[in-house]
């Protein structure tokens, strides 16, 4: 008799727990959605697609990603999430204009923040590992990086009715290409089949002697100058001052000079005035510059330096210095 009633003791101890942390759990939810919502969508244009894009960010951010980079992404607890991040997200791409920006803001923030922390972490570990027990599925992610490319375009193309949005979406725009060309690269480096010539740089020349990819690299170059730099200095002001907007900017103009100029030596189409190659050099000596900085951080520190030694740089420094000197 004692033994039962202990046992019931315990049972109810737990239910209470459990009831309490429910409670919490309810609580902290209706008071984030609430929040974020209310944030998003109070006197700015398109209100009830805000309200589920921000819903959908919600259940991305605290619950669809966390648990797949812990169960994985087709673990049957995590396929509920996902069902409703994208029953959310899609219903507030419904309630967008086809031709407004707004759209390229969510995707950024909902469906490439999943390629970013789940793709592109699983692309890195499948090329690292020496046990690879299934073959890659190359138009998996050949479909990703279509899909990223069609909204960088979008990004400089479309504007937007949203001014807080109009503010970030050419932050975004230099932020997402600058990644694109940062997962294309170990794509590149990882999928395409080396070839051994030594009129090329065959270590790398996966990277730089992909003219249809480079095509893509001299449009988003395009895009940036005509459409992008001048509301990007109009949006951050004196960009000089703000120290990471600022690397943020030649970080991503190094990294796209590089590889058209690098493309443009394989394919004998530069000389000493080509344009890519002053502004490659312009970007180079930035990063150069922030390297040798004592306030700049030692992560950064380490990142440029990662990039200015990278083998298309010095494939390029070669090759030029021999030509131009």
């Amino acid at each position: 008799m004692k033994e039962g009633q202990e046992k019931n003791v315990r049972k109810n101890r737990v239910l209470k727990y459990f009831k309490i942390l429910l409670s919490a759990f309810t609580a902290f939810n209706i008071v984030l959605f609430l929040t974020v919502i209310l944030n998003q969508s109070v006197n700015r244009p398109y209100p009830i697609a805000k309200a589920y894009m921000a819903s959908s960010f919600i259940v991305n951010t605290y619950y669809f990603v966390p648990l797949s980079q812990t169960l994985g992404i087709d673990d049957i607890l995590v396929q509920p999430f996902q069902s409703v991040r994208n029953y959310l997200y899609n219903e507030g791409v419904k309630n967008l204009p086809e031709n407004d920006a707004e759209k390229d803001y969510w995707w950024y923030r909902v469906k490439f923040y999943e390629f970013e922390k789940i793709h592109i972490y699983n692309l890195y570990n499948y090329f690292q590992s020496k046990k690879n027990k299934k073959p890659f599925d190359n138009s998996y992610y050949q479909n990703w990086f279509s899909d990223i490319y069609s909204h960088i375009v979008s990004m400089a193309n479309k504007k937007t009715k949203d001014t807080k949005i109009k503010k970030r979406k050419v932050i975004d725009f230099v932020s997402l290409s600058t990644k694109y060309l940062t997962v294309k690269r170990l794509y590149l480096y990882n999928v395409k089949t080396f070839k051994n010539d030594k009129n090329k740089f065959s270590y790398e020349s996966p990277i730089l002697s992909d003219n249809k990819e480079v095509d893509k690299y001299k449009n988003i170059l395009s895009l940036y100058l005509t459409k992008v730099d001048k509301n990007f200095q109009n949006t951050i002001g004196n960009i000089e001052k703000k120290d990471a907007t600022y690397y943020l900017k030649n970080y991503f103009f190094y990294k796209l000079n590089m590889r058209i100029v690098g493309n443009k030596i394989i394919n004998k189409e530069i000389d000493c005035n080509d344009r890519n190659f002053l502004n490659y050099l312009k970007s180079r000596k930035v990063l150069k510059d922030s390297v040798k900085n004592k306030k700049t951080k030692k992560s950064r520190k380490e990142g440029l330096q990662n990039l200015l030694n990278q083998e298309e740089s010095s494939f390029i420094l070669n090759k030029m210095s021999k030509m131009c000197l």
